[in-house]
């Protein structure tokens, strides 16, 4: 495990977003991470990241903390599953995060004869991170299925399928470093169209909460937006893409910031991904369509096989947007893993195609900052991290 921990560490790398500069140089990658080193989830809030990484030999997973010192992002803890599953069965540990300021929440989803989730509450004192409480659902480990964690301000969403055509998303409330179940949400239609972790993704900010639901009607695909008022989490609006044909997939990627949200779709009816992201703003206290984002990118030949389609990850801050690429297998040596907008005069404008290394797995932003993960594919993968302030 340590030579993992210490292979992943020297995965990550900085590199500094030059203003209307197109591409980002992300040659500041160590290239002798050694195979096999994937980055996975990741969470960025303020000067501290919190990335995930998987040895893809064995499956074990380490959760790895930086913070910004100086100006220069250096390694503060390594976090391993303190609850690791008995037997043959193994821990996607890290599978979620969630991050804000000193708290930092871990999804676990352990597989084996059946499939237990859990969600860790660590918080920092110090340079000092240490577990504090396991989150429970329906009991202490509970037979089921993570598909979203997020965290702002006290409250905690945590996706969860429960059976076959049953989940919801539990809401907890944080006090003092202490989270309590307060309310369930979408228990309508979690788990009828799909039952698997990437089903609902979910997406969560100040008082909205945004779940996609790509599998609803032939795989068109929906996506819901609950309000909270009070205690009280209602339906605010529903959202759907008249343009998506059957296995389109509308929903399976969301984003939500402020006045702003984005909801993705693979596009998959036809031989390649045609995907799109769709962009919302709020007015009188509902979401309007703003823009419908395309690939920035070239036109793509027909491939049977993609790692990863426009639109299929999503990370959305300050008026600005982290989009997945187009990325087919064959072309890793030159496809960008994501394309980044920025809302500028009311439009989203493509700025630059981020290297990432392989197709994109996970992406945040924080202010002017933001971070990414993907497969190894030319790197021995990295974790970047950008600083995106226009002088």
């Amino acid at each position: 495990m340590r030579t993992l921990l210490a292979s992943f560490v020297a995965c990550i790398a900085y590199a500094l977003f030059p203003a209307g500069a197109g591409a980002v140089s992300l040659e500041f990658a160590v290239p002798d991470c050694g195979f096999p080193c994937n980055g996975d989830a990741v969470a960025i809030d303020g000067d501290t990241v919190a990335v995930t990484g998987i040895n893809t030999l064995d499956g074990s997973t380490v959760v790895t903390v930086f913070v910004r010192k100086d100006g220069t992002w250096v390694w503060q803890a390594d976090i391993t599953d303190p609850l690791p599953p008995s037997g043959s069965g193994w821990s996607q540990f890290g599978s979620f995060l969630a991050l804000q300021g000193d708290t930092l929440l871990v999804g676990a989803t352990d597989f084996g004869a059946s499939r237990l989730s859990r969600v860790l509450v660590f918080q920092r004192n110090g340079e000092h991170w240490s577990r504090t409480q396991t989150l429970n659902f329906l009991g202490a480990r509970t037979a089921a299925i993570l598909t979203g964690l997020a965290l702002s301000g006290n409250t905690a969403a945590i996706g969860v399928l429960e059976s076959e055509r049953s989940g919801r998303v539990y809401m907890f409330e944080g006090h003092n470093g202490v989270f309590a179940r307060r309310a369930d949400v979408a228990r309508e239609f979690m788990g009828k169209y799909g039952h698997d972790e990437n089903a609902y993704p979910l997406a969560f900010d100040g008082n909205t909460l945004l779940i996609g639901n790509a599998g609803e009607n032939e795989a068109r695909g929906a996506a819901y937006a609950y309000r909270r008022n009070g205690a009280v989490w209602r339906l605010q609006q529903k959202f759907i893409d008249p343009t998506a044909a059957a296995g389109d997939q509308f929903g399976a990627s969301v984003a939500v910031d402020g006045n702003s949200l984005a909801i993705g779709r693979f596009g998959l009816a036809g031989l390649r991904p045609d995907g799109q992201v769709n962009m919302y703003t709020q007015s009188a206290g509902k979401w309007v369509l703003q823009q419908m984002l395309r690939s920035p990118g070239p036109p793509l030949p027909d491939y049977m096989i993609w790692a990863s389609a426009f639109g299929n990850q999503l990370a959305l801050g300050g008026g600005r947007l982290i989009a997945s690429a187009d990325y087919p297998f064959d072309r890793f040596l030159e496809a960008p893993g994501a394309h980044l907008f920025e809302l500028v005069g009311g439009t989203w404008t493509a700025v630059a195609p981020l290297d990432t290394a392989g197709p994109l797995r996970g992406a945040a932003i924080s202010g002017d900052d933001a971070v990414t993960s993907g497969d190894s594919l030319r790197y021995a993968n990295s974790v970047f991290i950008y600083n995106l302030e226009t002088p």
